[in-house]
This record gives C-alpha cells, structure tokens and sequence, in this order.
C-alpha cells in the first residue's frame, strides 16, 4: 500500500458562534493593514483615490472602485411592439 502523505497541521479560526470561519496552515503569516495600503501606493494606487471599507472587529474590507471599468445598464421599454431604450 502506498502511504498516506503527511498533512500540515490546521489553524482554526472562529466566529462569535464558535463555528469555525476558517483553517490556516502553519504557513499562514498575519500581516498588518497598513503594510498592505503602503504596498498599494508602491504598486500605483493614487492616495486620493475613493477608497469603500468596511472595517469591525475581526475583519477589513477595502474596495477600490473602478469606474472606467464599469459598464451601464440600460432600461428598455416596450410599447406598441418596439423597444425604446431609456438613458
């Protein structure tokens, strides 16, 4: 029989229900917020532009929008069998 491969040990993390929210290897390193945001600006991020967070105890979120990127939607209508498009 081949043998089974050894499997590093699990780091559980909890929520506030104790349920387990997530497993880190040993290999998993915390890394600080701002160590993050300076690698941004390294990486081109302008400093003045619209950042969305959300921010609490256990967890960050940060959303840099992209509104070049984004597409439009547009409202159609159909009356009297034609479509009609609203800006």
């Amino acid at each position: 029989m081949t043998p089974l491969p050894t499997l590093p040990p699990l780091l559980p993390r909890f929520n506030g229900q104790r349920q387990v929210r997530a497993a880190f290897t040993t290999r998993f390193e915390p890394i600080d917020n701002y160590e993050i945001l300076l690698k941004m600006i390294d990486l081109g991020f302008r400093p003045e532009q619209e950042v969305q967070y959300m921010l609490d105890n256990g967890m960050m979120v940060v959303k840099l929008p992209e509104y070049g990127r984004s597409f439009e939607v547009a409202l159609i209508e159909i009356r009297g069998g034609k479509k009609h498009v609203r800006p």
